[in-house]
């Protein structure tokens, strides 16, 4: 267990180098402007002024679109059966799971204008110093959709620090005491369903359909989760804006 958590801590921290773990706002963006309807959106605060029924079912829509992603990728890793299956395919299955989280909550983050932050967030840099700047809120807000505390996303308190030249530092040790924690919860959980997917992954066909079934349930669950959160992170940024 202490060597599955250090590793998925050492992936979680090393994220912003890896492919297909980062998603910039624009992405999420194009999406909004596509199927909700919206005027074409240049910033986070703009998202405020959005109905949020729009905002609702755009977040439903993105966690349906990554859990089925999720749960395909489970299906297929459990499908062969065997020992391949069951011990090969839970290294895959959980590389996958995180980034499946670190994607899912960018998106909900945007969806929502609370990543990157209304108030101090200005399109300058490279796509990596973007990334590097939203990833300790980002880090939060995935230890609270897994259920996690001792963390806040604290959108409000950083609108104050708007008018200042260069943001806050921030510290790598606190980052990586929450990356610790993140991959403590998601290696408990891979823990706990690993037995029914060993159960299943011996017998062809059957354990692609367990696998998968359970993948599904695991992100859905976290993408209800982030979404609580993020939604309410939203209704209170909305309501100072109208104020």
């Amino acid at each position: 267990m202490e060597k599955l958590t250090t590793r998925i801590s050492n992936v979680i921290v090393k994220a912003g180098k890896l492919p297909g773990y980062k998603m910039h706002p624009y992405e999420t963006y194009r999406r909004l402007n596509k199927d909700s309807g919206v005027d074409k959106l240049q910033h986070p605060r703009e998202i405020y002024y959005i109905d949020q029924k729009k905002l609702d079912k755009a977040a439903d829509k993105a966690i349906t679109k990554h859990k089925q992603r999720f749960a395909a990728t489970g299906a297929a890793v459990g499908a062969p059966g065997g020992p391949v299956a069951m011990f090969g395919g839970a290294v895959i299955d959980v590389e996958e799971y995180v980034r499946r989280m670190f994607l899912l909550t960018q998106e909900l983050g945007h969806i929502y204008g609370v990543l990157p932050n209304p108030f101090t967030y200005e399109e300058t840099g490279s796509y990596d110093d973007y990334f590097d700047s939203i990833q300790h809120d980002l880090l939060k807000m995935m230890l609270l959709g897994l259920g996690g505390s001792g963390v806040s996303i604290d959108t409000l308190d950083k609108k104050d620090d708007a008018d200042k030249k260069e943001p806050a530092k921030v510290d790598e040790e606190v980052m990586y005491k929450v990356a610790v924690k993140i991959a403590d919860i998601v290696g408990k959980k891979k823990m706990k369903k690993h037995a029914a997917k060993m159960m299943g992954r011996s017998v062809p066909l059957v354990g692609g359909g367990i696998n998968g079934t359970l993948n599904y349930y695991f992100l859905n669950q976290l993408g209800k989760n982030t979404k609580k959160h993020l939604k309410k992170e939203h209704e209170e940024v909305r309501a100072y804006l109208n104020r």
